[in-house]
C-alpha cells in the first residue's frame, strides 16, 4: 500500500474511528507473521498510515495503536536485518509525524518493559522525538517530565 493509495481511501470513503482501528488491527495482524516478506511489507503500510493520519491514531480509544507501538518497537529489535531496518524508518516517521508531548505520553510505557531490546529502542525513540525539533526541546522535556511527575534537580 502507497501512500497515495491510502490518499484516495480518505478522499472516497468517510474515515471513522472505528475504520481506522480495524486497519491498524490488521497491520498489526500482518506483523506478527514469521514470513519476514509479508512482516516488512506490513511495516512499510504502516509507515504510511502514520505520514497519513499522524495524531489520529493517538485519539484512538482502544489499543491498537498501542498494539501497532509495541510491534514495531518488537520488530526493530530483531534479528533480521531488512526488517529491523524498515521497523526503524517506521518509528521514525511515527516520530516525524506526531506531536511530541502526546506521543511521549504514549512511548512511556514501553521504556520499562520487561524485554531489554524494546527498552532500548523506546529509549532511542524518545530521544529521536526530542531531537527532532531543536528549538522546542525544552518545552517537550519539561512538559514529558511533569506530567510524568519528575523533579529536576539543580
Amino acid at each position: 500500500m502507497m501512500l497515495g493509495d491510502l490518499h484516495s481511501i480518505i478522499r472516497c470513503c468517510s474515515c471513522s474511528q472505528s475504520w481506522m482501528e480495524k486497519v491498524v488491527l490488521a497491520v498489526v495482524k500482518a506483523m506478527k507473521n514469521p514470513r519476514s516478506a509479508l512482516c516488512k511489507t506490513s511495516i512499510m503500510a504502516s509507515s504510511d498510515i502514520f505520514k497519513v493520519f499522524g495524531d489520529q491514531l493517538l485519539d484512538s480509544t482502544n489499543n491498537a495503536f498501542d498494539n501497532l507501538l509495541l510491534q514495531l518497537l518488537r520488530k526493530a529489535s530483531q534479528d533480521k536485518r531488512f526488517v529491523c531496518e524498515e521497523a526503524d524508518r517506521a518509528l521514525n516517521a511515527m516520530v516525524k509525524s506526531m506531536t511530541p508531548l502526546p506521543f511521549l505520553n504514549k512511548l512511556r510505557p514501553y521504556v520499562s518493559h520487561s524485554n531489554p531490546r524494546i527498552r532500548a529502542k523506546a529509549a532511542i525513540t524518545i530521544s529521536n522525538c526530542l531531537q527532532d525539533e531543536p528549538g522546542r526541546n525544552e518545552q517537550i522535556w519539561i512538559g514529558f517530565a511533569g506530567s510524568n511527575g519528575c523533579r529536576f534537580v539543580e
